[in-house]
């Protein structure tokens, strides 16, 4: 039944592909299908209603007949009210998730749902990240196990490697089925972050504005991020925070930064700046952005932080060139006044002993330690120089 898929892409369009019929074990056969909303959105002119009457007209059009599971996942603060309605109405259970954490959460549904239900059954994604984040992962389960798979997206994946049983571009999936008539039970809204369900909109909506759920945004984070490192985790929200429950996010460690719309990014760009000073690739420091409008931000980005990693080079190279005269000055002094008691402190913070002689022998003058012109950091040029000071100094 399963055929082997390894498909180059041509581009942001979808073409139409050669079907499979279900076999006997797989036409009455469960189906569960995980939906990106964010990469599949419900396109303009189309009712929330027609998306389990598409999916499920599609499936019944090569045989397949079973049960059909739906849960769309994104974020559902930015979801209109009569979608999130249609949705329920038609079955469509909906899971609030953040960008960055959404293919993280599909891929656990889907493993708990595996759990349940032992092949023959068939999975479904609709997303266009299965080539980057669920590839592999999927490679190993199929070979252990002998679901189905059914792929739909937005963009066609530049390579897959999996054993695809039907696939279909997302739009060309949304028919013009009408809506599935009738209400159906069963569909609840999830909160993914804190373990919250609801099957009633207006409880649903509550909460995601309730301080409750404001406490979980570092949780969330602190969890998607996990995996590439255990270091601390600083956050600032920036936006404005009018209607906020500042408190709630307060209470976690996250920082609070009120801005405008107009000076939201700029905000953000010149505190990114200021932070990668402070915490220098050596540090193997992470930046992370959570926004919809990441190129805002990117534009420059790159050449600003590289021209900052420059200067500091620059300035690290000054110090050591520094520090290693002091250290040389340190131990000249030591052999001359072997009972001065000198400090190291005294000499490499460049700080001048009061009591010390100033008249030095003519026949140590050698040993004083010479300057080289590459030992000088480029960036103490004469320009730099008091006004007031020689700038030929006499010898000794």
């Amino acid at each position: 039944m399963l055929r082997q898929f390894i498909q180059r892409a041509s581009g942001d369009f979808c073409e139409c592909v050669h079907r499979m019929k279900a076999t006997a074990e797989y036409a009455t056969a469960n189906i569960a299908v995980w939906w990106d909303m964010k990469d599949c959105p419900i396109p303009e002119g189309y009712e929330a209603g027609q998306v389990r009457s598409s999916l499920e007209a599609a499936f019944k059009e090569q045989g397949y007949s079973g049960p059909v599971s739906i849960t769309a996942y994104g974020d559902q603060t930015q979801t209109p009210d009569h979608i999130l309605k249609g949705l329920l109405s038609t079955g469509v259970s909906v899971a609030h998730t953040k960008s960055e954490s959404t293919s993280y959460f599909m891929y656990e549904d889907l493993v708990k749902w595996r759990r349940l239900n032992p092949p023959p059954a068939t999975m479904m994604i609709i997303s266009d990240q299965v080539g980057d984040k669920f590839t592999w992962d999927l490679v190993r389960l199929q070979q252990r196990t002998l679901y189905n798979f059914f792929l739909a997206y937005s963009v066609e994946p530049e390579y897959m490697v999996l054993s695809i049983s039907e696939q279909w571009c997302w739009k060309k999936l949304l028919s013009s089925s009408p809506p599935a008539a009738g209400v159906q039970g069963g569909a609840m809204f999830y909160c993914k972050s804190c373990n919250y369900n609801s099957e009633y909109l207006k409880k649903f909506r509550k909460h995601l504005s309730s301080y409750s759920h404001s406490r979980e945004v570092r949780p969330s984070i602190e969890a998607a991020v996990k995996e590439l490192g255990d270091g601390p985790v600083s956050i600032t929200a920036y936006g404005d925070h009018k209607h906020t429950p500042l408190q709630a996010l307060s209470s976690t460690g996250v920082d609070i930064a009120h801005t405008v719309s107009d000076v939201t990014y700029s905000r953000m760009f010149s505190d990114m700046l200021e932070w990668h000073r402070n915490n220098p690739p050596q540090t193997a420091a992470i930046i992370m952005l959570i926004s919809d409008n990441v190129e805002i931000l990117d534009c420059g980005l790159d050449d600003r932080i590289s021209a900052l990693e420059t200067q500091m080079t620059a300035q690290q190279a000054g110090y050591e060139t520094q520090k290693r005269l002091n250290e040389q000055m340190m131990e000249m002094m030591k052999r001359m006044y072997p009972n001065k008691g000198l400090r190291s402190s005294e000499i490499s913070e460049g700080h001048v002993p009061r009591k010390f002689p100033m008249q030095i022998p003519r026949k140590i003058s050698s040993e004083l330690p010479r300057i080289g012109p590459s030992e000088i950091s480029s960036e103490y040029t004469e320009d730099v120089l008091p006004s007031g000071r020689p700038r030929n100094f006499p010898t000794i």
